[in-house]
């Protein structure tokens, strides 16, 4: 934000995510840039309700689908296993799984562009590339991981760009001044004694100061 540095970070509260339970996510803002930071645990989608997990479930439910055209069925199990979700029609779900996919497939894209030498030769999809990282469970939440030092060129929900951040820079306009960091890559050097995000639940029971 100011290469020259001076920066004089500092807390700025939290938010709340909702889906799938309830957490508070830690702030902090700079006065220099006039910029806040929001430091994200790793599981969570970026600009996206839901945890990477579920986005990488519809991503998986619609490319199941394309083999065995399953593709309404695959939609409404999503949507079951979220405890959050409101009941929809099924043409709904199809859409609302859509969505999930068409972002992680954009993420993947570019991840599979900026690390050549990790994902050459993959497609832009779940199974490609967790075949390449072994098949683990989490493929998105790992994509993420290795990634770190790339999240802002990384469209959501794996990274922290996103369409209107790219046109902005592509026209010359200033940067958006809210910006989504992830929890593992920042609390190395912000505030390391305190926890980033923390339940809600845990709040409440906490006793008022004396």
């Amino acid at each position: 934000m100011h290469p020259e540095g001076g920066c004089s970070l500092q807390r700025w509260g939290t938010y709340t995510r909702l889906v799938p339970v309830e957490c508070e996510i830690a702030r902090y803002y700079c006065p220099e840039s006039r910029t806040t930071f929001s430091l994200l645990p790793d599981f969570f989608a970026a600009r996206m309700p839901g945890t990477l997990k579920q986005a990488q479930q519809a991503a998986q439910g619609l490319e199941r689908a394309k083999t065995d055209g399953s593709l309404e069925k695959q939609a409404e199990q999503l949507r079951q296993l979220s405890k959050n979700a409101d009941p929809i029609e099924p043409r709904s779900a199809v859409a609302w799984m859509q969505r999930r996919h068409r972002a992680v497939s954009r993420g993947l894209a570019v991840v599979v562009t900026l690390m050549p030498m990790v994902f050459g030769g993959c497609e832009p999809t779940v199974t490609s590339v967790g075949a390449v990282l072994g098949n683990v469970d989490a493929v998105l939440v790992q994509v993420r991981h290795l990634a770190q030092d790339k999240l802002g060129q990384i469209p959501s929900p794996i990274g922290f760009s996103t369409p209107k951040s790219e046109t902005n820079k592509a026209h010359g306009r200033a940067p958006a001044r809210s910006v989504v960091c992830s929890v593992h890559a920042a609390t190395s050097s912000v505030d390391k004694g305190s926890k980033p995000w923390i339940k809600r639940k845990q709040l409440k029971q906490r006793s008022p100061p004396t």
